[in-house]
């Protein structure tokens, strides 16, 4: 359970907004599911605030370099996970071909 009311103001709306649609069974039953969820609402989210989408309000707008170095980090978080997704991928392709 996620008490969104115990969030400080400023973060409720983006909670609401965030929590809003994820189905925790979904997160249960597919392994994929949250990544994909988590990375789609990182890039809506991150597209309001370019364009000042008026869902977000002035107060969620952060400054354009605040912005920048959000996506910066999610590029370099997501590049290392990839690289890590492809290891898994060609470990699990290796283990397969020894078991036939």
């Amino acid at each position: 359970m996620v008490d969104i009311s115990s969030y400080p103001p400023e973060y409720r709306q983006r909670m609401h907004w965030l929590m809003g649609r994820l189905n925790l069974d979904d997160v249960a039953r597919d392994d994929v599911y949250a990544l994909d969820y988590f990375l789609n609402k990182f890039i809506a989210w991150t597209g309001y605030q370019i364009t000042n989408a008026p869902q977000l309000g002035p107060s969620l707008v952060p400054p354009p370099d605040e912005i920048r170095a959000n996506l910066e980090r999610a590029l370099a978080i997501v590049q290392e996970g990839l690289r890590e997704i492809e290891a898994l991928r060609k470990f699990a392709s290796e283990r397969a071909a020894e078991r036939q």
